[in-house]
């Protein structure tokens, strides 16, 4: 195993060598007209600006720093129906039906997002593949915990099965083996979705940090810390998290600190998989170009602990 890099950056952006020039708009100047407005050019708003042109609107994204920069180059890039807080949970808090429409959301998000990827550029294109997760036990007190879990997945028709074997070069006890989860290098999926965006009429401007929002007749007017301005008749917040407008959701979110390693390996310990384990905090790996992924341990910003 060999160091993969000196200083802690995105794996993603590590492994291109040079930044790649994107021909967007710059900075907004002056006054913009259109008819949706979206702020944070990450994903979610890549992937709303690009549905939307396809319906016919006219749309602008914002972006506070360089196009393909943010928190989607940061994550680990697993696609999963399954969620972090477990469904057994879930289902005691909102019941079956509810519980149900986030793994159906999470499963067509997933279906709906490889179709586009192959629409754009063949199949096996932005690292995507379809690929088995693992949520594994390595203790006998947590076996009745991931019974229960398994039970919940099967009355809310997620394919999966309980198995012994998992392809881990450590051993496990028991393991729910989920069936067509994804993987993707999230910086490619960005390029892609940005290429696409602006070649099918979309405007990116970087550079641009939004400092207030403020609704006028018949629409939104987003000002900006440059002096500029953008009209439009409905505006998208896909920040990471929400700005600008108080919300419910700010009494329930709290910053967390999380770590990956990614280290190159002369030969792979793993198959096509997504793995993790039921600890608290978690812990999770799978394999991308040859590279070994490992993170978790999450705990709360400045939190001794």
């Amino acid at each position: 195993m060999r160091h993969v890099f000196d200083s802690p950056q995105p794996y993603w952006i590590y492994k291109k060598n040079q930044r790649e020039l994107l021909p967007t708009h710059g900075e907004v100047h002056g006054r913009i007209k259109t008819d949706v407005g979206i702020i944070g050019g990450g994903i979610v708003g890549l992937l709303s600006g690009l549905l939307l042109l396809r319906s016919g609107r006219a749309v602008t994204v914002l972006e506070a720093k360089e196009p393909c920069s943010g928190e989607t180059s940061r994550s680990t890039g697993h696609l999963s129906e399954v969620l972090d807080t477990r469904f057994d949970h879930l289902v005691q808090r909102f019941g079956l039906e509810e519980t149900l429409l986030f793994s159906e959301s999470h499963r067509m998000a997933i279906h709906r997002l490889g179709g586009l990827i192959e629409e754009l550029e063949g199949i096996g294109a932005c690292g995507w593949s379809r690929l088995p997760g693992f949520l594994f036990c390595e203790s006998s007190d947590q076996e009745e915990s991931l019974e229960r879990e398994w039970s919940v997945l099967d009355q809310l028709h997620i394919p999966s099965s309980l198995v012994k074997n998992v392809p881990l070069p450590f051993s496990v006890l028991h393991a729910i083996r989920i069936e067509n989860q994804a993987q993707v290098d999230p910086q490619d999926l960005q390029r892609l979705l940005l290429n696409t965006f602006l070649k099918e009429g979309g405007k990116f401007y970087d550079h641009t940090s939004v400092e207030s929002v403020h609704p006028i007749p018949r629409g939104v007017r987003v000002l900006t810390s440059g002096g500029g301005s953008l009209s439009c008749d409905q505006c998208i917040i896909s920040t990471h998290s929400p700005v600008l407008f108080p919300s419910v959701a700010h009494f329930e979110l709290k910053p967390m600190q999380s770590y990956v390693l990614a280290a190159q390996l002369k030969t792979s310990p793993l198959m096509d998989g997504l793995f993790w384990d039921m600890n608290s905090p978690y812990h999770y790996l799978r394999m991308a170009s040859g590279t070994l992924l490992v993170g978790g341990e999450d705990h709360r910003t400045g939190s001794p602990n």
